[in-house]
């Protein structure tokens, strides 16, 4: 498996982490906080406290409290009153709550993000494992066809000597033959390195020891299964579900959120609180309901609101233009990697054609040279030619194998479409406000 690797390992631990922010976003705008405070302002003999809670409800402030108040003279008995006072924005009272839960939007967000992130990840680690595996069955089917190469080049060279002994052949048929079989042997050693080094490759890329002794099963690879591909479906389904087109969309639906909140700043900013409270004292009780109104409305005509609401609506237009191009790059990705399946399909057929071919053509020059006894530099080139129509096959084998792997790794997880469409319901709504007001002269 390859959950041991290291950087997906590390996704995962920043995934978790990002998580709580979560909880530390809610935790500050549920929570609700208890706070006190007495003071000393008429000397030793009087003083005044005040214990309360502050929490929301529904956008407005909430916040019951209990009082006294005290005064060590004669006559004077001390008052405690108790109370909840209510507050609120009045004017922008429509996209306030939404206000309130923009950090918990904004962590989720992030956390939804990381999540799509290490799917991602995981995809395209298990691509990797995927490729180097099949490169690892491609050197070890390479290195029986060069020990083959070798054992033949060592047959070929006893019998060329034999006939330089008996004088059938010049002296340089030998000198030819000893050539090829250095080449052939410099050959296997080329292709035992590179696989061990694939090995070593593949055992970092699972969070493996290097040293570990490892044994890497064979693979057919002379099965040409063809695995059927729906460009058209698949197409639809990554422009829809990707989760990089799933991660812009939730950009552009808290992007949105962040353009209503930026919007409602152009009304007046109006609190009102409305307290009613209840005082006992040794004269009774007494009861009394306050109102208190704070307006706040700046001097320039809201010019710096209006030019950051413009700025959150042209953010979102970028962001719609960020996904088209995800979605764009996505789909050309998605078709190369569908023409080049189809390609290497084809040139497995001509390479296995290619390598009949030229079986045909080696023996026929062994059968001229046993009868000839002439130059065996035509022997060696045809199977040299063998050799390399051989390799070629194999490795179409392979690429065509790892290309379908590459094609499906682009195909994305299934996403709950209901939560796709209103995210892109909700972020063409907020796009659909083309207009850009010029505010430079206000």
């Amino acid at each position: 498996g390859v959950e041991r690797n290291r950087r997906l390992r590390r996704a995962t631990y920043a995934t978790q982490r990002i998580g709580f922010g979560r909880d530390i976003a809610r935790s500050k705008m549920d929570a609700a906080a208890l706070t006190g405070s007495y003071a000393i302002d008429r000397g030793p003999d009087g003083g005044e406290g005040r214990i309360g809670a502050t929490s929301r409800v529904g956008g407005f402030n909430v916040e019951p409290f209990v009082a006294f108040d005290y005064v060590d003279t004669d006559g004077a008995s001390p008052t405690t009153s108790y109370g909840l006072a209510v507050s609120r924005n009045v004017f922008r009272i429509r996209y306030e709550i939404l206000r309130q839960k923009l950090p918990l939007t904004r962590a989720t967000r992030d956390y939804h993000i990381a999540i799509n992130n290490r799917v991602v990840q995981l995809r395209e680690l298990r691509l990797n494992v995927v490729s180097i595996f099949y490169d690892i069955q491609r050197l070890k089917k390479l290195i029986e066809v060069r020990r083959n190469r070798v054992a033949d080049a060592k047959t070929f060279l006893e019998r060329v000597r034999e006939q330089v002994r008996n004088g059938f052949s010049a002296p340089v048929e030998e000198t030819n033959a000893g050539i090829d079989l250095n080449q052939a042997a410099s050959d296997l050693v080329r292709e035992e390195t590179n696989l061990r080094n694939r090995k070593e490759e593949l055992l970092v890329l699972i969070g493996q020891d290097v040293a570990s002794n490892v044994t890497i099963r064979s693979e057919q690879l002379d099965q040409d299964e063809v695995i059927g591909l729906d460009l058209e479906s698949d197409m639809a389904q990554i422009r829809q579900q990707h989760e990089r087109v799933i991660n812009q969309l939730l950009v552009m639906e808290v992007q949105r959120q962040e353009y209503r909140v930026s919007g409602a700043e152009l009304a007046p900013d109006l609190d009102a609180r409305l307290t009613a409270s209840q005082a006992v004292d040794d004269d009774g009780a007494r009861g009394n309901i306050g109102v208190d109104l704070t307006l706040s409305v700046p001097l320039d005509g809201y010019r710096a609101e209006k030019a950051h609401a413009t700025q959150q609506r042209l953010q979102l237009m970028e962001m719609a233009v960020d996904l088209a191009e995800i979605r764009s790059v996505l789909e050309r990705d998605l078709r190369a990697r569908y023409r080049n399946v189809h390609q290497l399909r084809t040139t497995v057929g001509l390479n296995a054609e290619r390598l009949q071919q030229e079986q045909k053509k080696l023996g026929a020059t062994l059968e001229l040279w046993e009868k000839t006894k002439g130059n065996n530099l035509e022997v060696t080139r045809a199977k040299q030619a063998v050799d390399n129509a051989e390799v070629a096959l194999l490795e179409s084998r392979v690429r065509r194998i790892v290309e379908e792997a590459r094609y499906r790794s682009l195909l994305p997880t299934a996403s709950p479409r209901p939560i796709v469409d209103r995210m892109e319901a909700l972020n063409q709504e907020a796009l659909d406000l083309m207009e850009i007001p010029n505010h430079e002269g206000d």
